[in-house]
């Protein structure tokens, strides 16, 4: 029997923090729906659709704040996967949202998924707080477990996040930070700044923000994918959506 995000509890406060920044659960719940309706679109937008996949993998789900709507849209046949480097919120999904299968992940990969394993990852907001050293090895093994012709729709702070952080930094006085940082996306299209919150304090010591263009998506993101799609500010109507497709 199906249910419905309805029932599924909310969890603790502090776990919804982790990944939204606050301890609002109102947004908690509206944004995992928002979210869930832009990897619609962005399926959509090469003329596929969540029915399409039997092996699904949410990709950093946190506590489950897109998880919760993505599992009664699915069949009770498709199979679907939750990890995070949070063992605390991977084990409230576990005992909370019926049907899925947790995975707790180390910092480092790999995960324990099988070769060219699953149909399609879904994420939203990992690739953004990674250096690019961990960024690759990640993006490595989401490869590994993807299926030939499988895809992986996930995040990146683009052009866009980087104007409104650019803004933030001219306005603190730092212009010299920001005209380094200019210039680094300009010749090279990447750049890490580390740091965590409070709330993140749990999570990885690479833990940060990185910023990259699409220059350097194209040039690196394409060793074991082909970009399928590209939508600029489609992730909460702030960061960059990509649609990868396994070579």
């Amino acid at each position: 029997m199906k249910i419905s995000e309805e029932q599924i509890p909310l969890p603790p406060v502090g776990l919804v923090a982790r990944v939204t920044g606050t301890e609002d659960l109102q947004w908690f719940r509206h944004s995992g729906g928002l979210s869930l309706n832009d990897w619609e679109r962005s399926l959509g937008g090469i003329a596929r659709n969540f029915d399409q996949f039997e092996n699904i993998v949410d990709y950093g789900c946190g506590c489950g704040r897109v998880l919760r709507h993505l599992k009664p849209r699915l069949r009770p046949e498709q199979k679907l996967h939750a990890m995070d480097v949070d063992a605390d919120a991977i084990g409230w999904v576990q005992q909370n949202i019926q049907g899925v299968e947790t995975h707790v992940l180390s910092p480092m990969p790999p995960t324990t998924l099988s070769n060219a394993s699953i149909d399609l990852v879904l994420n939203h907001s990992v690739f953004t707080h990674l250096t690019e050293d961990v960024q690759t090895l990640w993006l490595a093994e989401v490869a590994r477990i993807v299926k030939p012709g499988g895809l992986a729709v996930l995040t990146f702070h683009g052009r866009n996040v980087w104007e409104g952080y650019r803004t933030h930094l001219i306005e603190s006085g730092r212009v010299e930070e920001e005209a380094y940082i200019n210039r680094r996306l300009d010749s090279y299209g990447f750049h890490y700044i580390g740091g965590r919150t409070t709330y993140e304090d749990v999570l990885p010591e690479y833990y940060g923000s990185s910023f990259q263009t699409i220059d350097y998506v194209e040039r690196e993101w394409q060793r074991h994918f082909t970009i399928k799609a590209w939508y600029t500010k489609a992730a909460l109507a702030h960061q960059d959506i990509l649609v990868l497709e396994r070579k």
